[in-house]
Order: structure tokens, then C-alpha cells, then sequence
């Protein structure tokens, strides 16, 4: 509840731009559908947070940073496996 009145107070102008209040907006949404991705968006960032503080009840914060830090490898496994695209010098 907090977060919500402080975005609405902080954020006033995006949100208005992503349900097209705003004048000056481009095309957007619909008002429905806006709201459905605005709950699922919620819904996902708290299962997150209870995931992650369920996980460091039950494990160590080493582990729970390694898991976090190894995303990009799974990414760059995803990418040269499944779409040959093989990551610039740069990447490493």
C-alpha cells in the first residue's frame, strides 16, 4: 500500500503516459489490459522478494549471490547453443 501512493506520487507522469491520460502520449494499451500488466508486474516483483527471502532462510547469501552472478553464464550457454550466436570479445 505504501509503495503504491508513494509511485502514484512519485511517478505520477509515467503512469498517466502508460494508461494514455497523458495528452501528449503516444499510442498506448488499453486501460485493462494496462492494469493486468500493471498487477502481473506487482505480483511478479513481490514473488521475487518472498522467493528470495524464503531462499536465505533456508541457504547461505554466498550461495543465493552465485546463483544471481551465474544468470549471464546461462544466457551466454542459451545464445550458443539454441541461436549460434557466439558473444563478441568484448563480452568476456
Amino acid at each position: 500500500l505504501v509503495s503504491a501512493i508513494q509511485s502514484f506520487i512519485l511517478e505520477r507522469n509515467e503512469i498517466l503516459e502508460f494508461f494514455g491520460r497523458d495528452p501528449d502520449a503516444s499510442e498506448t494499451c488499453s486501460s485493462s489490459k494496462g492494469w493486468f500488466l500493471y498487477v502481473v508486474f506487482v505480483v511478479a516483483v513481490v514473488s521475487i522478494y518472498m522467493g528470495a527471502s524464503r531462499f536465505l532462510m533456508l541457504a547461505e547469501a554466498t550461495f543465493f549471490n552465485l546463483s544471481l552472478l551465474t544468470g549471464d553464464l546461462w544466457s551466454v550457454a542459451f545464445s550458443v547453443m539454441a541461436q549460434s550466436i557466439i558473444p563478441g570479445s568484448l563480452f568476456f
